[in-house]
């Protein structure tokens, strides 16, 4: 799984980690975009949640389980402005790490879960994550939900740790889930909007 992390002044200074030099570029319709696409993230995760609510007429009764342990494998990730990635120098997108999942209480079609992590990321620096959130059971293996997470690394955010809340998509087989999320572009934590991808091993399944 990768999976799961990636201010500036007025002159856009030179990135810290590679001392490449970031374009100029209007401060304002860059904010603008920024902060539009965090909408569309929010819309986007609200609706999902609203459509399954609704789904829901005859709501089970939420429930703690015994829990479940499965092993997170990461990842892969892409970067939406590729050339920009490469000035910068966060265009790694081979992102190597293990993590854990538990899921650990269900309601109605939800699952809830809390993730933990640590792999090499965009910047090739190391990233640790930690998170709890939940997805909603579509039928055919599929899921959506979202997910809060607590992200640490030298790359993003000036090096200081930070909370982020992400939309989390995936795909159930049984023994495996195929996991993305996204990362949206937002200034001082994230340089470029991303994809990641990661798989989740449930070793009671197999």
């Amino acid at each position: 799984m990768t999976t799961l992390g990636e201010a500036v002044g007025p002159d856009y200074p030179a990135n810290p980690h590679t001392g490449a030099s970031r374009p100029q570029r209007d401060r304002n319709g860059t904010k603008r975009r920024r902060r539009s696409a965090v909408a569309t993230l929010f819309a986007a995760v609200a609706a999902i949640c609203a459509i399954s609510w609704v789904n829901s007429a005859r709501a089970d009764e939420f429930m703690f389980t015994d829990g479940e342990l499965g092993i997170n494998v990461y990842g892969f990730s892409y970067h939406l402005d590729q050339s920009l990635a490469k000035e910068i120098g966060t265009d790694n997108q081979l992102n190597p790490g293990l993590g854990l999942r538990y899921e650990f209480a269900k309601w109605n079609r939800w699952s809830f879960f809390a993730d933990a992590g640590v792999y090499e990321d965009s910047g090739r620096n190391t990233a640790v994550s930690i998170g709890t959130g939940a997805l909603w059971h579509f039928d055919g293996g599929f899921r959506a939900g979202a997910a809060l997470a607590l992200f640490d690394s030298k790359t993003y955010n000036a090096s200081h740790p930070f909370i982020v809340p992400l939309p989390i998509a995936a795909y159930d087989i049984g023994p495996v889930t195929l996991n993305a999320t996204f990362f949206p572009k937002i200034s001082q934590y994230n340089d470029i909007a991303t994809l990641a991808f990661w798989v989740t091993f449930w070793p009671k399944r197999w």
